[in-house]
């Protein structure tokens, strides 16, 4: 059994090449165990990780907590971890996540090359449908990728191997807990008791900036940029995952990448399908792919190197990447340069996306009215960040913005543009509730007065702006 406390050094910096990613790892000694406090993004929300380690086991999850500012996760963090050591783990440690010796989740009959990189795209691009995870997995948005990728490995037999929260130990498909050895497999995924539960608790592990730090950017074009890779946006509080299920050449006139993508809290849900559609320029993660594990000597794994992985680049970071293009159309300029543009698709596509973030609102609004009103839901509590929506909220107002500035530069858009917003309606209620159907346009002039409240414990009226 390789030693597990080797990894601790001073304080928490994981590096990707040239690629920053920050958590906030603590540690104490704790009787035969090492209790970790990791502070970390994911996605649109921070989150705050407690394992605890031991000689010879798997790490133990204490505790997930998911906040919705950094203000909150950052003060729960220091709460829990006061007089902890700060952690400095390696960055490419090579110490492995093992528990029972010489046993394994699925036998590895092949490796990871460009080959099965196609296969993956295909396989994504084919299988990966809406519904794909509706029933038998709950996600939020890392987790997708996570687990996409997981499956289409343990179907054919590939290696993989994801850092955990805490130390960074490597977690594969060499890692085996002692109660899972007895648990039924099956042919089929889903039904393999012993994968699902090594597969939930790797999600339990793990959040955004470890999937940054287990993947590598790389190039954009069409040879690179290909079903199955993905989009990792760490931009504060309004970051995002994003699953690439389609990569065309958009002479139709359609946008030239869709994507999949799940979100928080954590449940079990139809995926979310949409156009990719970024002005922002990233400045770490965007568009990357997991990096492959390698065997450096018998049972021992390792990642490969970013820079040894096909289609590395940083070129999606350079300021001269996007010259006077927004991000997304300088992506599309590379992965599709005989497109057809049209912009009259692009303010629809948005529109739609605009419609699907609304959507995804209603739905944690009516849990806040379950869960917090009247009664209330205390601001450190977990159900008052499982339920307010600041990160939403302005990720919505983006979207607003970002449409209404192609409206405002391209005039042939602004008939499509009217048309969408006034025909289109949100039901904002449940069957419980009083039903509100307000047109699109008039949710979005409520955002723009900023009259909408994020808190979880407001009346449903006040959530929405409604007077």
């Amino acid at each position: 059994m390789q030693k597990l406390f080797t990894t601790i050094l001073l304080a928490a910096v994981f590096f990707t090449s040239q690629l920053l990613f920050a958590e906030t790892v603590r540690f104490k000694s704790e009787g035969d165990g090492v209790l970790y406090a990791t502070l970390a993004q994911n996605s649109d929300s921070y989150i705050v990780l407690i394992s605890k380690e031991f000689p010879g086991k798997l790490p133990q999850l204490i505790e997930r907590r998911e906040f919705q500012t950094h203000a909150g996760a950052s003060h729960y963090f220091q709460d829990v971890s006061q007089n902890w050591q700060d952690a400095i783990l390696q960055p490419q440690s090579q110490i492995l996540a093992l528990e029972e010796e010489n046993e394994t989740l699925w036998t590895v009959t092949n490796q990871w090359n460009k080959e099965w990189e196609l296969r993956y795209a295909d396989w994504v691009k084919a299988d990966v449908t809406p519904d794909f995870f509706r029933d038998t997995l709950a996600t939020d948005c890392a987790d997708v990728i996570y687990a996409t990728r997981w499956i289409f490995a343990r179907n054919n037999g590939l290696p993989m191997v994801n850092r955990l929260g805490g130390s960074g130990l490597l977690f594969g498909h060499f890692s085996m807990r002692k109660e899972w050895k007895n648990k039924r497999t099956n042919s089929i995924w889903f039904k393999d008791q012993r994968f699902m539960a090594a597969l939930n608790y790797l999600l339990a592990l793990t959040y955004t900036g470890a999937l940054a730090r287990d993947s590598y950017p790389i190039r954009i074009d069409s040879n690179s940029l290909l079903p199955g890779s993905h989009f990792t946006y760490l931009s504060g509080e309004t970051g995002h995952n994003y699953l690439i299920t389609a990569v065309r050449n958009g002479k139709d006139g359609r946008l030239p990448i869709s994507v999949s993508y799940s979100t928080t809290p954590k449940e079990y849900r139809t995926l979310a399908v949409g156009d990719f559609s970024d002005p922002k320029q990233p400045q770490d993660g965007g568009f990357m792919r997991f990096r492959w594990p390698e065997e450096t000597s018998p049972g021992v794994w390792r990642l490969s190197a970013s820079e040894a992985m096909p289609g590395y680049s940083l070129e999606q970071y350079q300021p001269e990447f996007v010259a006077n293009d927004s991000f997304d159309e300088a992506v599309f300029n590379r992965v599709a340069p005989q497109r057809t543009v049209d912009f009259k698709r692009k303010v629809t596509s948005l529109l739609y996306t605009l419609v699907n973030r609304y959507s995804e609102r209603v739905q944690l609004v009516e849990g806040a009215l379950r869960a917090c009103f009247p009664n209330r839901c205390a601001p450190e509590s977990r159900e008052y960040d499982d339920y307010s929506t600041p990160s939403r909220d302005k990720r919505i107002q983006e979207l607003i913005d970002f449409t209404a500035k192609i409206v405002s530069e391209r005039p042939e858009t602004k008939w499509t543009y009217n048309l969408f917003v006034w025909n289109n309606k949100i039901n904002l209620g449940g069957p419980q509730y009083q039903t509100y159907e307000p047109a699109l346009a008039e949710l979005i002039k409520i955002w723009n007065e900023r009259r909408y409240s994020s808190d979880p414990n407001d009346s449903i009226e006040k959530r929405w702006g409604i007077r």
